[in-house]
């Protein structure tokens, strides 16, 4: 039997507690339910795109909520999320996306 990841416990959490806040902003509140909807059709696309266990996935966004469905579909297929800040010069991204094996520019 192996351990429960994050990903297991997240999906417990919104299956026993759909509405519990994951995420509040000042714009919004998402709960588990929700984010695990998210997490799943993200976690669906990657692995349509050939992505899966042992890949790095990255993603390029400001710092918003949609981070977190992203690392949560990464963690259920088994990748490594990348997270790219909008804020990260390019020297930084190149250095991310070549330490993670992506690969860049």
């Amino acid at each position: 039997m192996t351990a429960p990841h994050y990903s297991d416990l997240w999906q417990a959490i919104a299956r026993a507690d759909p509405e519990r806040p994951a995420v509040i902003t000042r714009d919004e509140t998402v709960g588990y339910g929700r984010l695990a909807a998210e997490a799943g059709a993200l976690a669906r696309h990657l692995t349509e795109r050939g992505v899966g266990f042992g890949d790095a996935a990255a993603l390029l966004l400001y710092n918003r909520a949609e981070y977190l469905a992203f690392f949560w579909a990464c963690l259920a297929i088994g990748a490594a999320p990348v997270a790219i800040n909008y804020r990260y010069r390019a020297g930084e991204v190149r250095e991310l996306l070549d330490d993670s094996g992506r690969g860049c520019c």
